[in-house]
């Protein structure tokens, strides 16, 4: 997270992660996030992604397409 600080984003919580990511899909409809990579949407890989580029630690589940975005950050082990 150190080093993503010192190129990206000064993210210190998940949720900042979380909340930025959503952000951009909801606003951009970006398939490719800065510093992230391609996530998985609805736990599926964008038609254009292949393993190498997909991001599986990062699941966006669209509930709704308008620009208001809610977050809720789960870590997985």
């Amino acid at each position: 997270m150190k080093y993503f600080r010192s190129v990206f984003y000064n993210y210190h919580e998940l949720d900042e992660h979380a909340e930025h990511i959503a952000n951009i899909r909801a606003r951009f409809k970006k398939s490719f996030i800065e510093g992230y990579g391609v996530p998985l949407v609805d736990g599926k890989m964008s038609y254009f992604a292949n393993e190498k580029s997909v991001n599986k630690a990062i699941n966006i589940i669209i509930v709704s397409e308008d620009e208001d975005c809610e977050v809720d950050v789960e870590e997985i082990k």
